[in-house]
């Protein structure tokens, strides 16, 4: 049975995480009773059950709320905007497309649509029946009738809930229920989710599962979980406390410390401003620790690759100057003596008197 993807907190790239707001070019899912302080800043925003967001939310695309949530300040959706039962927004609710309202819903800052209005109040199953079956009598219908007349109801509502279904499962991320498929990671992987009663302050996130942050994430605030993940580039300005593994990737900065149960591998070029706290650490020569490391079970410092190519070149340079500077004197050795100036000065002599005699010679 594949992992189920909801239970996690899942971060994707190029995401910014503070303590007012929390952006995003994509989908954020917000799961059950999740507790926000900042707002959000997003394409596309779903929240679960009690969900309650402190900060503004700004939507892109559609905006989606299920029952008996709470945003203290304004929301603002660019597209479409369903609100579920009993929700509460204290700010102003601004909608660019159509609003759809359930049953006692509290705007107490106001709202403005420009688009369709619809308030969903319906009244419940049984007291529906219970009309539509007095009206049926009071037409003179008898209990045959009024049998056949709902079976061909209960009937006709079976086959549009099936129409729905594969209407639902078209275009969209969800399967033939009309729900998301939360056992495919692929599906989720570029969407932005908090798991179920997690809780971000203004300096933390805590979750009570694995949080996986994608590349280059910026990250202001602390993250206290389960397990750890990220990918390069990550930046974090706080700490990680996680119960069991932190799997972190090269390019990283941590401002703060890092501390969890098992063996951590700090990569090439990561900066750990704290203290780090594992079972074992084995840390990069290119990487940087400020504050202290404990390890029970000892510290290995690995040697980079870079650092070994660079010496790899520095010998090679070595060799070839070594070589050119062996062809220099081996030339210089090959080359003729430098004759002394007495010797030359003989031969000069030598031509002379050859010249003088050869001159008499042609007159003889």
């Amino acid at each position: 049975m594949p992992e189920n993807i909801m239970n996690n907190l899942n971060i994707p790239d190029n995401s910014i995480i503070s303590g007012d707001t929390i952006k995003y070019d994509g989908m954020v899912i917000l799961g059950n009773y999740v507790e926000s302080l900042p707002g959000f800043s997003v394409s596309d925003f779903v929240s679960g059950e009690s969900v309650t967001v402190s900060g503004e939310v700004s939507c892109s695309n559609d905006f989606r709320s299920d029952k008996w949530c709470h945003f203290k300040k304004n929301v603002t959706s660019k597209s479409d905007a369903y609100i579920g039962e009993y929700t509460t927004i204290d700010g102003k609710l601004v909608v660019f497309g159509d609003l759809d309202i359930g049953k006692d819903v509290k705007l107490n800052g106001g709202f403005e649509s420009k688009g369709w209005l619809v308030v969903r109040n319906p009244i419940p199953m049984i007291m529906f029946l219970f009309l539509y079956i007095r009206t049926l009598i009071g037409l003179g219908k008898t209990s045959e009738e009024i049998d056949k007349v709902l079976e061909e109801l209960f009937e006709d509502d079976e086959n549009d809930n099936d129409g729905n279904d594969k209407n639902k499962k078209v275009g969209g991320i969800g399967n033939a229920n009309g729900n998301i498929d939360k056992t495919n990671p692929d599906i989720l992987k570029n969407v932005l989710i908090v798991p179920q009663g997690s809780k971000i302050t203004e300096d933390a996130i805590i979750v009570s599962d694995t949080a996986n942050f994608e590349e280059n994430v910026d990250c202001k605030l602390s993250i206290y979980c389960k397990s750890f993940s990220s990918g390069p580039g990550l930046k974090v300005y706080g700490n990680i406390k996680a119960k069991e593994s932190v799997k972190i990737s090269e390019n990283t900065f941590i401002s703060g410390f890092i501390n969890c149960s098992e063996k951590i591998i700090i990569p090439e070029n990561c900066r750990i401003e704290g203290d780090v706290t594992a079972k074992a650490v084995q840390i990069d020569e290119t990487s940087t620790v400020l504050g202290k490391i404990i390890a029970k079970d000892g510290v290995l410092i690995k040697k980079s690759d870079i650092h070994k190519t660079k010496r790899e070149l520095d010998e090679a340079k070595k060799s070839q100057t070594q070589t050119a500077t062996q062809e220099k004197q081996e030339k210089k050795d090959t080359k003729k003596p430098i004759e002394s100036k007495s010797v030359m000065r003989y031969r000069k002599r030598d031509k002379t008197k050859f010249r003088s005699r050869r001159k008499n010679i042609q007159k003889k």
